[in-house]
């Protein structure tokens, strides 16, 4: 019994809340209007709505790449497909050998389309070329002979079974193309 009549004061609230006393400050030195934290007014009501704000807004087309600029041979970075003394791009190596039946195109950066897929978690890899055009059953048998395994005609591209992307650029940049 004599437990419980001791109260216990920690933790709890007691009942009555500290007296209110009203402050009035005045701060020296800072201006009381309130003009300074409102920004610059509104523009006057319009019809149609306000203008809305000015954010980069692209001019269109593709975004021009400075590599694309920059000439074959010149200056100390070339890629593993650019010999600096070869002649430049659509030039053949035998120029009395006759141009092939098809064409194709480079990429927008000067690259030739060529590239390698792997899928399956590296169990298949194949080489596709793509950007082709003219007699297509002819590059085929090129192709096939060159790689010495079976070529696949897909839509807009040809599969070739195996990683071949160093004989068929080279190749191609042989042709001129």
């Amino acid at each position: 019994a004599a437990v419980s009549s001791q109260r216990r004061f920690f933790a709890r609230r007691s009942g009555r809340l500290p007296p209110v006393v009203p402050v009035a400050l005045q701060l020296v030195g800072v201006p009381t209007d309130t003009s300074m934290f409102q920004g610059p007014p509104m523009p006057a009501p319009r019809q149609g709505g306000y203008p809305l704000p000015r954010v980069h807004q692209p001019r269109g087309g593709a975004v021009p790449r400075l590599a694309s600029l920059r000439l074959p041979g010149i200056g100390g970075c070339h890629s593993p497909f650019e010999d600096p003394g070869a002649p430049p791009a659509g030039e053949p190596l035998e120029p009395e050998r006759p141009p092939p039946p098809w064409k194709v195109l480079r990429t927008h950066n000067g690259n030739l389309p060529v590239y390698t897929r792997i899928r399956y978690g590296g169990s298949d890899a194949s080489t596709q070329v793509r950007h082709f055009f003219g007699d297509i059953e002819n590059m085929k048998k090129e192709l096939a002979s060159l790689c010495e395994s079976p070529v696949r005609t897909r839509p807009g591209r040809f599969e070739v079974r195996g990683l071949h992307t160093w004989k068929i650029k080279e190749w191609l940049v042989s042709l001129g193309m």
